[in-house]
């Protein structure tokens, strides 16, 4: 079993660090055979990858959720890494690097974060305030009705706390964790898709 892998959603040739931490994912290859990225398809070994217009990043998700065997997982984007070692603007959730500095940064993973994450703490991008609940910054930027069916679901199909946790963030929290990054210990990550993907599953029947 290895140690760690973070997992890159890639959709296009991009600069990206490969190395034994992270691990660059094509995702939604089953739908574009043709490309080669020279990265690691998400159509290899159990998947969705045929669902990327529709799950995105998610694909590499469950790529790894299936196909991977280690004690801590992530998931970033091609553009987007975690910083561990202060070369961000200090106070600012996202800093901009311009590609010819890529190579410069350092984007390992410390051994202090890796005893954060036996403790069970997971891992996550600083929070950005919103001068509107979460539920209707949504509701302006993408088709209302898709949350409004998940919410459906979660009251119908979840126990009382995730019901409640659902109307605590998402009507009440206008703090938003971008991009859909995390680095968890596996077994919070086995728990996290167990209960994501049936759920999402669950939403996609009810959808256009």
């Amino acid at each position: 079993m290895e140690k760690i892998k973070i997992l890159v959603a890639c959709h296009k040739q991009a600069e990206v660090f490969k190395n034994n931490v992270y691990l660059p994912i094509h995702v939604g290859k089953a739908l574009h055979k043709d490309v080669d990225l020279g990265f690691q398809g998400d159509d290899i070994g159990e998947n969705i990858s045929r669902l990327n217009p529709l799950y995105c990043e998610l694909t590499a998700q469950y790529w790894g959720w299936k196909n991977l065997d280690v004690e801590y997982i992530g998931l970033c984007h091609y553009r987007r890494y975690f910083d561990f070692h202060g070369q961000c603007k200090r106070g600012f959730p996202i800093t901009v690097f311009p590609t010819k500095d890529f190579y410069k940064m350092d984007l390992g993973v410390p051994a202090r974060i890796l005893k954060q994450l036996q403790t069970g703490i997971i891992i996550m991008p600083k929070g950005i305030n919103y001068d509107c609940s979460l539920f209707m910054n949504y509701c302006y930027a993408h088709v209302s009705d898709d949350l409004r069916t998940l919410e459906a679901v979660i009251h119908e199909t979840q126990p009382p706390i995730y019901r409640e946790a659902f109307n605590y963030i998402m009507r009440s929290s206008h703090v938003l964790k971008h991009f859909n990054m995390f680095i968890m210990s596996w077994t919070e990550f086995d728990k996290y898709c167990n209960w994501l993907f049936p759920l999402l599953n669950e939403v996609e029947k009810r959808i256009d």
